[in-house]
């Protein structure tokens, strides 16, 4: 039987997660699967466990390279998938058994190219649904489509930029599926993400969505996404995140001038913009960062006065925050950075607190 829907799934030193991630893939509902297992230079167990799987299950495929990182692994799965439609899981995540199975069936019944889930974040000890409240369980197309799904990739305007926590929450390529034409005709590749640093996946969102014409939203948490990874690449000080993050906006840009964006796309990208200063400010805060207390200002000092900051919040409307978001970025734009850095402190710790020292 010829695979329908092909799941990519780039694994590096995923021995402690990748069984499950495979087990919650192999007992979906819907058979007419194949799994793209792409072992990405692991040095532990992991390819040991993905021999095991193929053996047992001719649906599992694995392919070999060396450790080039999630976007690369990616990419090479893109190029041997078969199935009509494509789907993308992280190893150390699993899947509602009928994730696949209800995600097809809302392609076909409302003849889109693209549909889409919610997820819940799990945790060691709970777990938390991410909800879409501004999504309805119905098709979008034409100006719609243009408007509230890819324009939203890019960032919020209006109102959107009041729940700071929403700002990538579309961008995830795992809880989507995908016609496969849109990502092979010409073909739509991840970005490296040491040209980048992050948000490979709404930069390839951005491109793909544009392509697109139709998509249908699911109102279930179909995904779990696993927030209790210590190897995760969200969970450590990066020095150069402000530099790779100004290399994936100049991206970003290019993509607003290359695909068909909405009107409103380019504030959405000025908005992300200053959106980002909390993960900035919060990445200077992180515990390994070894600079101090007037090192850490001057860094945050240094990404205020950027001229790509400073030209974004000239047009951020704070009237929509919340009153502690409306300080913070007053503070911000007002380039006060110490004013900024014991805003995130306390930021910082009511958000280890709410998780218990997670984010």
């Amino acid at each position: 039987m010829k695979a329908i829907i092909s799941i990519i799934v780039p694994i590096y030193n995923m021995e402690k997660y990748v069984e499950r991630c495979l087990h919650s893939l192999l007992t979906q509902t819907f058979k007419g699967i194949e799994i793209i297992a792409v072992n990405d230079g692991s040095t532990d167990r992991t390819g040991d466990i993905l021999s095991k799987y193929q053996e047992k299950d001719k649906r599992v495929k694995v392919f070999y390279q060396e450790n080039k990182g999630v976007s690369e692994a990616r990419n090479l799965g893109l190029k041997h998938v078969i199935g009509e439609y494509i789907g993308f899981v992280d190893p150390d995540d699993w899947v509602h058994q009928e994730m696949y199975e209800v995600l097809y069936g809302a392609l076909q019944r409302e003849q889109v190219d693209i549909a889409m889930c919610r997820y819940t974040r799990a945790y060691q000890h709970f777990s938390k649904e991410k909800y879409f409240h501004h999504l309805k369980e119905k098709p979008y197309r034409g100006e719609a489509y243009k408007e509230q799904i890819v324009r939203r990739l890019v960032g919020p305007i209006k109102e959107e930029v009041s729940d700071p926590s929403m700002l990538d929450a579309m961008g995830t390529v795992w809880s989507k599926l995908y016609r496969r034409n849109l990502l092979t005709e010409q073909p739509i590749l991840f970005t490296d993400l040491h040209h980048i640093g992050s948000n490979e996946d709404t930069l390839f969102n951005m491109k793909v969505m544009s392509l697109a014409d139709s998509f249908v939203y699911v109102d279930r948490p179909l995904y779990h996404y696993w927030k209790e990874n210590e190897h995760s690449q969200t969970s450590e000080y990066r020095s150069d995140l402000f530099q790779l993050w100004q290399q994936l906006y100049e991206e970003m840009n290019h993509c607003l001038k290359a695909y068909s964006f909405s009107r409103h796309a380019q504030t959405a990208l000025n908005n992300r913009i200053c959106l980002n200063m909390i993960g900035l400010g919060l990445n200077i805060l992180a515990s390994k960062n070894q600079l101090t207390m007037r090192e850490k200002i001057n860094e945050i000092d240094i990404i205020l006065s950027a001229p790509i900051v400073r030209e974004a919040f000239k047009g951020l409307d704070i009237s929509y925050f919340p009153f502690v978001w409306k300080v913070f970025f007053v503070c911000a734009r007002s380039r006060s950075a110490s004013c900024v850095y014991y805003m995130l402190t306390m930021i910082d710790r009511l958000r280890k607190k709410r998780w218990g020292g997670r984010s």
